[in-house]
């Protein structure tokens, strides 16, 4: 499974259960997460890595400002991953 198959997976988790999402990866300007949902009135960050992928330092400077007053911006690298955070939410 690569990166893209995580956030249509995502994607699809949130359609099914009417979870309002957005794949930011179609038209987002650099360094925002790929993947946005908004749960329970709170607006959450999803960033899909794959293998050996890493974070640029743009991308990790945007969830360190997303996560400063409040841990909405996560690193995922699994469906699985996704599912265990998105548990705990």
């Amino acid at each position: 499974m690569n990166a893209s198959k995580i956030q249509s997976n995502i994607c699809a988790f949130c359609k099914k259960r009417h979870i309002p999402y957005n794949n930011l990866i179609k038209m987002s300007q650099s360094g925002w997460p790929d993947v946005m949902i908004v749960y329970n009135g709170t607006t959450y960050f999803f960033e899909v890595k794959y293998g050996r992928d890493k974070l640029s330092p743009i991308q990790e400077y945007r969830i360190k400002e997303l996560n400063k007053d409040k841990k909405i911006a996560f690193v995922v690298k699994s469906y699985k991953e996704f599912l265990e955070l998105f548990e705990q939410l």
